[in-house]
């Protein structure tokens, strides 16, 4: 269950690359570790409302994250508690 803490501190050091940053290619790591959703929420919001790039590519890094966190945590939940039925 260590892999979703993982994830999650690689995500916040890509957004603090994102913050910190001064180069127009420093959410790179952010974006790829979120994928696909952070793709799908960015072009989801720039086709609905007119706001600012850096804004929408935040928010789906962001949503990008807590939803590959969900699945991460899903998966190894599912895998640990299958593990635990065959030794028993």
């Amino acid at each position: 269950m260590i892999a979703t803490p993982v994830y999650l501190a690689l995500v916040l050091v890509g957004l603090l690359f994102i913050l910190l940053g001064d180069d127009a290619l420093s959410g790179v790591f952010a974006v790829i570790l979120t994928l696909p959703w952070s793709a799908a929420v960015t072009g989801l919001m720039d086709s609905a409302m007119e706001v600012d790039g850096a804004v929408s590519g935040s928010v789906g890094v962001v949503v990008g994250a807590a939803i590959n966190a969900a699945i991460i945590y899903g998966v190894m939940r599912f895998v640990t508690r299958r593990r635990g039925a065959r030794r028993a």
